[in-house]
């Protein structure tokens, strides 16, 4: 196929950007900016400090998940209960109470 002459010079040439295209182009800049501050500030600022004898956990389970935050003799007493049928067995036990009783400084089971 015979193409006219100049059209690789016009295929080529670049075209400026159309005033909406210049306004997304910001509007994904900022948008990106504003995520990874974002993302900074969440890694940057730690969380909340959990007193000596106190459980604050965030069980999951099929429909949500239960925050666990206690102090004191009822975190002792959840952490004592831990693997008996009174008290939470099983997974829930094992994963995610009892290491925050040890790092809480309670007794298990």
């Amino acid at each position: 196929m015979v193409l006219p002459p100049g059209h690789r010079s016009e295929v080529n040439r670049r075209r400026a950007l159309a005033p909406r295209e210049r306004r997304m182009a910001l509007f994904g800049a900022v948008l990106t900016g504003l995520v990874l501050i974002a993302v900074v500030v969440a890694v940057v600022i730690p969380g909340k400090a959990v007193p000596k004898g106190c459980l604050d956990v965030m069980v999951p389970s099929s429909t949500g998940a239960q925050a666990i935050h206690q102090c004191g003799p009822l975190a002792r007493s959840i952490c004592q209960t831990l693997g008996t049928p009174s008290g939470y067995n099983g997974r829930l036990a094992d994963q995610y109470l009892a290491p925050a009783c040890r790092r809480a400084g309670l007794p298990v089971g």
